[in-house]
């Protein structure tokens, strides 16, 4: 009763708090009329705070009829006033809508909240100096604003931060400063600075070798849902690299990985199906994750599936759809299926008989050192002519050029 009487009288702050208590249902039904009502008398009188919540009710129609001038209006006006927050929120404003010379003048209203200790502002400016398409790139100045925000502990600026130390970006190249940034970060819960801390442990950079700190570290970033962590937990568990070798943990984590699309887990899964490793084995769902990881192009999947058409155990056999597959893999730099290939353009096998083409292919394994290859081809070079020789030497050039890194 007696904020509703001092608002009534004109104070300026009681008029504020009540349209506070108004949008927050402080001790009052929520109600966004009465709340724009008072945010708008006490913003008339020149309250920043009330300028700044009045700001996006009018952006939203809360309230108000929706208007995005009287928005922009306010909230400048509450930045001019000093206002730290609504500083920070009009420069994201001018850089989601402002032209290419009002985006500069971001940095500006960034830098006036930033000397206001706003956490948020050092963070976007070391982000802006950092991308460089605002201002000029700097990674010095990236790297200041960057520390300023992340001894407050802004979570994302400890990444940023860390990204800095491990790369040498404004700051000397430190993986143990790096190291101990990601972990500020992954202790706040951070999933990318988890993974990373975790390899970095995994590998002994930046810190020693700790094989139960990076799976503590990889299995948090995994609970989380982060693919690539999944992978790794579920590796170490498959090959017991660093941990007790565990088959149920590799299943769970190389499934959750597959499930999201990454390639290396549905081959590995594919494999623990076939074996029945941690699962119950499972020839047909060992070749589903198996067809998943070829489609997505991993050599290893697409060798071993074109294997299995070729055997026709689990499929019909279908030797032209073998060498579909092998071929792709051959094509990825997979020295097995480049001799397999090579052989079965000698024999004629799903594929046209091709004496040049196999004696390509049979050379390019050799090189890789696939141990058969050499004798193979030189088998086949007892059938060829100088001239077949030369044009199976270019030919498997201009494979070479192909062939992926």
């Amino acid at each position: 009763i007696w904020l509703h009487k001092a608002a009534e009288k004109g104070h300026l702050k009681a008029q504020y708090n009540l349209g506070a208590a108004y949008y927050n249902g402080d001790g009052v039904p929520i109600d966004f009329v009465k709340a724009a009502k008072w945010f708008l008398k006490a913003a008339e009188q020149g309250d920043a705070e009330a300028q700044f919540f009045l700001a996006p009710m009018y952006g939203k129609g809360e309230g108000v009829q929706k208007d995005s001038a009287e928005a922009e209006k306010w909230l400048k006006n509450s930045a001019e006033k000093g206002y730290a927050k609504a500083q920070f929120a009009f420069a994201l404003y001018i850089i989601q809508n402002g032209n290419a010379h009002d985006k500069t003048d971001a940095v500006k209203w960034l830098e006036k909240a930033a000397e206001q200790g706003n956490t948020e502002s050092e963070y976007q400016l070391g982000f802006l100096y950092s991308d460089g398409k605002i201002v000029p790139q700097s990674h010095p100045i990236a790297a200041k604003w960057y520390r300023k925000a992340a001894e407050k502990s802004h979570v994302e600026a400890q990444f940023s931060l860390a990204e800095c130390y491990k790369h040498g970006n404004g700051v000397p190249l430190d993986l143990a400063e790096a190291a101990k940034w990601y972990r500020m970060a992954a202790e706040h819960g951070d999933i990318k600075s988890q993974l990373l801390l975790g390899q970095m442990y995994a590998k002994g950079k930046g810190m020693p070798q700790d094989f139960i700190e990076a799976e503590k570290w990889l299995r948090k970033s995994a609970e989380q849902g982060q693919m690539e962590a999944q992978v790794a937990v579920g590796l170490m568990h498959l090959s017991g690299r660093g941990v007790k070798q565990d088959f149920n943990q590799a299943a769970k984590w190389l499934r959750e990985a597959a499930k999201q699309g990454a390639a290396i887990a549905q081959f590995f899964l594919a494999t623990m199906y076939a074996n029945g490793q941690g699962v119950s084995k499972d020839l047909v769902e060992s070749k589903k994750w198996l067809r998943e990881a070829a489609e997505q192009g991993y050599a290893d999947a697409q060798l071993n599936l074109g294997l299995i058409y070729a055997q026709g155990e689990i499929v019909p056999k279908d030797l032209e759809e073998a060498a579909k597959w092998i071929l792709k893999a051959a094509k990825q730099g997979n020295r097995d299926a480049q001799y397999s290939i090579g052989s079965r353009y000698a024999r004629g096998e799903g594929v046209s008989q091709n004496i040049i083409e196999a004696h390509a292919w049979l050379n390019i394994a050799e090189l890789n050192e696939f141990k058969n290859a050499k004798s193979s081809r030189e088998h086949l070079e007892k059938m060829m002519d100088e001239e077949q020789i030369a044009d199976a030497m270019k030919r498997a050039k201009e494979i070479l050029a192909t062939i992926k890194k």
